[in-house]
């Protein structure tokens, strides 16, 4: 069984061989430290948002700006099999808008960009399609909110601003990447790699 996440899909498209070598061998790109600040912010907007699940309301943050309710209970993961590929994920968040399913997923950083970035985007059309072949309904759109700092007086608390993008989705692409993938790690190691591989250019 071949399992796969949003993230190899990316690494695919990035590097067929780092691809190949970190799901047929178990070999990783390197990484960096990830700084704990980071960890406890994302503790702490899930924290928030399991708040206002429980009372079956939307977070004060997203009233007004989108519809619907968060979804409860909040599947921890989902996944589906497809032949011999096991593609599963964990969303950040679930939103259930008049019984159908909108992921919505936490981004930190220093500003929203103008367009999703596509690591992004694909992401989110994996979580979607997969939603979908588990018979649930839904739409094809998904939301990023953007937690960014802003300058002030820290004394008086750290100024998050926050903004909520909807991105339009394409899950039709998601078997096409599926059937590539499947073929790319049944074959031999791919020679054309990138600076992280050592491949050829």
């Amino acid at each position: 069984m071949i399992k796969l996440t949003a993230t190899d899909l990316n690494l695919m498209t990035e590097c067929p061989r780092c691809f190949w070598r970190k799901v047929n061998k178990g070999l990783y790109r390197p990484s960096h430290p990830f700084p704990s600040f980071l960890n406890e912010m994302e503790a702490c907007i899930k924290d928030y948002y399991d708040k206002y699940r429980e009372q079956g309301i939307l977070p004060p943050l997203l009233e007004g700006k989108i519809k619907g309710k968060l979804l409860s209970p909040k599947p921890k993961s989902i996944g589906i099999t497809e032949g011999e590929v096991n593609l599963w994920g964990i969303p950040d968040e679930y939103v259930d808008e008049d019984g159908k399913i909108v992921i919505l997923d936490h981004k930190t950083r220093n500003g929203p960009p103008n367009t999703a970035h596509p690591a992004h985007q694909l992401q989110m059309e994996v979580y979607t399609y997969i939603l979908e072949r588990k018979g649930a309904k839904v739409t094809d759109k998904a939301y990023l909110i953007y937690y960014c700092p802003e300058p002030g007086e820290i004394h008086q608390g750290l100024n998050i601003k926050t903004t909520i993008k909807t991105i339009k989705l394409n899950t039709e692409r998601i078997p096409k990447l599926l059937e590539k993938a499947k073929e790319i790690l049944e074959a031999e190691e791919p020679n054309k790699g990138c600076e992280w591989c050592g491949g050829e250019k």
